[in-house]
């Protein structure tokens, strides 16, 4: 992947997409979703028939959620725009050994973009996100796993400053900055 300034540019399989990543515009726009998966949702088998596919246990899942939102909206018109998200995955299994294995991650992202001339355009965007994890690398030795979560209270920030500028019809200047400490 390819990123310059708001677009993307994906090239696979010989067939090449164009992409625009989310941003405030002149209008304010609102977004959310919310996603659920249960036990009920997943297939089961019997001990029996896993013994005879020579499994001797699966994990499973207890719940599955995702949800958040975001919203854009303009700081000043056609010249400002904000845009920020806030979002979860809570996913609950159970390990081969019956023992809960949980996730929590909660991620916010924020961008602000100016267009203060025709010929430049300026980004910022921060993202940071807070992982809880129980139940990480359980084992015969240590069914229960570990409890681990982020090194911060919110995680491992990304940020990223740039500026392009566009000198006449034949030259686009684009400089980058990025910060990230995510591993």
């Amino acid at each position: 992947i390819t990123v310059g300034g708001a677009d993307a540019s994906i090239q696979t399989g010989g067939i090449a997409m164009n992409l625009v990543t989310r941003r405030g515009g002149n209008k304010v726009s609102f977004g959310g979703r919310f996603y659920y998966a249960d036990e009920h949702m997943q297939a089961v088998y019997s001990p029996e028939r896993l013994a005879e596919l020579g499994i001797e246990g699966s994990n499973r899942i207890r719940k599955n959620k995702d949800y958040g939102f975001n919203i854009g909206l303009p700081i000043v018109r056609d010249k400002a725009w904000l845009w920020m998200s806030y979002g979860v995955q809570d996913i609950g299994t159970y390990t081969v050994y019956g023992n809960k294995d949980d996730t929590l991650l909660e991620n916010y992202a924020a961008k602000i973009n100016l267009q203060l001339i025709p010929q430049n355009r300026f980004e910022a965007f921060f993202h940071t996100s807070a992982k809880i994890k129980q139940g990480r690398s359980t084992s015969v030795n240590n069914p229960e796993g570990l409890a681990q979560g982020s090194n911060r209270n919110y995680g491992n920030p990304i940020l990223k400053l740039q500026d392009e500028h566009m000198f006449g019809n034949n030259l686009f200047v684009s400089l980058k900055y990025a910060f990230n400490e995510s591993g």
